[in-house]
């Protein structure tokens, strides 16, 4: 990734040893496993709820489990 033509985030083959320590990975995701990706993702306990805790996304989780109860 690069701002302002410098290499913000060097980007490489995963196998590259430069993935081996605390480092940021970027991968891709295609619109077909978008869906599937999210459904894991819940399933895991990870949803917006919970990644972002203000009152906007709690009301949206709220009203998601209410509207498939009714």
């Amino acid at each position: 990734m690069f701002i302002e033509d410098d290499e913000f985030i060097p980007v490489g083959e995963m196998e590259h040893e430069m993935y081996t320590g605390n480092s940021l990975i970027k991968l891709k995701v295609t619109n077909g496993n978008k869906i599937k990706l999210l459904k894991e993702l819940t399933y895991a306990g990870i949803k917006e709820a919970t990644l972002f805790p203000e009152m906007e996304y709690q009301a949206r989780e709220i009203k998601k489990l209410y509207s498939l109860i009714v």
